[in-house]
């Protein structure tokens, strides 16, 4: 069974279980017991009509759920908030006058499970389309009609993508498949968890990780900024936890303690499969970590994050069943099932970074730096001391090219007189070629690079270390391949396009 049928499995078995408590009337203590059992990790819950608060007080003390009733009259709304309130119980449920009887007062897409008794409602039930527009994607609604109930789930569209990894997916092309994104019109829903506080220079706080999207799942590298004896710049001293809430509704689902060493890294947390992909500890293994309940399900020994792996050469893909894992001078391939080693890639003395994966090929490009220089610590990622790119066998492991065509080699001087060498700090398969950027930016390399390599045999097809003169408002940041042709965003308005067919920028 996959993850997918899993999750539809599991929200179905929710909905007979709210019908149990109607048809058994059951006590608080049941419907915790069976919610547990059913390994439910929360949401937002919505009960049509609320009667005396039952229902509501029920779920509130059951789990991570934030409980919402409509009440149909003053009466109803008063018997609801007093059952509730005494309890302690209001807050994580709550109740209000339904008002306007026309929509349901939620935005799109909110609701994990909609309990909504038709035969109490009669006429004044929500509309299907109304119904479905609330509910999130495999959320439940379990409805009432001539004294039955039954269930449904609202499907995933299939035009929906998640966003698993820091750069999107292991090819490290930053490009959504989405096709439902549109303008921005309202706040889906706001989280005060504030990294850093808003005192002091906005450019010099630590984002962390980031943010990673999986189905109904948002996990969050977040450092409280505000805990005693945090910094300002949410980092040494601060408190950081991997933090995971509902994608659609931002209800709290769980929160794991991270080492400050071990976060803020962006290529070391993915979402994949059901499974977060990290490490807690400094000197600790790689973790995976269920999504739905923030239980370790694995760990992997022979990935242990070390010192050793500088800056952000830490780092994880998860393609299909295969694990790709950075640690510092060599790249791994582990199953992601089982935790047992595939291959693994060394190269003593250097460091292997910004690994990517070609599924179409069967491979994985990587670059090799010298040890000791920085690579990566910066906020648009370059690194001016790469010595090659090669390309390993991803079934195999062995080493199909190396490159030195594309390394860092001085490409100019400053008027200062400063060198300006070459940088890179992405590669991106896509097609009949192997994309090479580095940026150029406050913060980042001091050059821009645009290259494309044959993924074939390693040669470069094209170079170019000057697609444009480099002033304070002139850059280059990072680069996305679509249809073909390569972008990358300068500062400001500038968007510049390499179409690889033309060999011009």
């Amino acid at each position: 069974m996959n993850m997918k049928t899993s999750a539809i499995v599991i929200v179905v078995g929710v909905a007979f279980i709210v019908a149990l408590m109607f048809d058994r009337q059951a006590s608080a203590q049941d419907a915790a017991g069976a919610l547990k059992a059913a390994g439910i990790g929360g949401g937002l819950v919505v009960h049509i009509p609320v009667t005396d608060g039952k229902f509501e007080a029920e779920f509130a003390q059951s789990g991570t759920y934030l409980v919402h009733g409509l009440a149909l009259d003053g009466a109803a709304l008063d018997a609801a908030r007093a059952a509730l309130i005494p309890g302690g119980r209001y807050g994580l449920a709550s109740v209000v006058e339904w008002q306007d009887r026309s929509r349901l007062p939620y935005a799109s897409n909110l609701v994990n499970l909609l309990v909504i008794d038709g035969d109490a409602l009669k006429d004044a039930a929500p509309k299907p389309e109304e119904i479905q527009r609330v509910l999130a994607p495999q959320g439940v609604l379990l409805e009432r009609r001539g004294g039955v109930w039954k269930q449904s789930v609202k499907d995933r569209p299939a035009s929906m993508d998640d966003w698993e990894h820091y750069d999107h997916g292991p090819d490290g092309n930053p490009v959504s498949t989405d096709t439902l994104v549109t303008p921005v019109r309202q706040q889906q829903w706001l989280t005060w968890r504030q990294p850093t506080p808003w005192e002091g220079n906005p450019a010099a706080y630590t984002p962390g990780a980031g943010i990673r999207i999986w189905h109904r799942f948002a996990v969050m590298d977040l450092a409280d900024g505000y805990a005693p004896g945090a910094d300002k710049k949410g980092s040494k001293n601060s408190e950081w936890v991997l933090h995971c809430r509902d994608a659609f509704n931002g209800t709290p689902l769980w929160s794991i303690p991270r080492d400050a060493d071990i976060a803020r890294r962006r290529w070391s947390l993915v979402t994949a499969d059901g499974k977060v992909y990290c490490w807690l500890k400094s000197d600790g293994p790689l973790t995976a970590i269920d999504l739905s309940t923030g239980k370790t399900v694995r760990t992997y020994e022979q990935a242990k994050a070390s010192k050793v792996a500088a800056d952000e050469s830490l780092i994880v893909r998860v393609a299909g069943p295969n694990l790709i894992v950075g640690l510092g001078d060599r790249l791994l391939c582990l199953d992601a099932a089982s935790g047992e080693q595939r291959w693994a890639f060394v190269r003593e003395g250097k460091l292997v970074v910004a690994p990517v994966v070609d599924a179409a090929r069967g491979k994985v490009y990587a670059l090799i730096s010298g040890a000791g220089a920085k690579v990566f610590r910066s906020r648009w990622p370059a690194s001016s001391s790469i010595q090659s790119v090669v390309a390993i066998d991803l079934k195999a492991g062995t080493l199909d090219w190396e490159s030195t065509d594309a390394a860092s080699v001085e490409v100019g001087k400053s008027d200062k007189g400063e060198a300006h060498i070459r940088g890179i700090g992405q590669l991106i398969p896509s097609g009949d070629y192997l994309f090479a950027f580095g940026s150029a930016a406050i913060g980042g390399g001091k050059s821009p690079f645009v290259g494309a390599i044959d993924p074939k045999n390693g040669k470069v097809i094209y170079s170019n270390d000057k697609p444009f003169d480099r002033t304070y408002n002139t850059a280059a940041y990072n680069m996305l391949c679509r249809d073909g042709v390569v972008y990358f965003a300068g500062a400001f308005t500038n968007v510049w396009r390499y179409d690889p067919k033309a060999a011009q920028i």
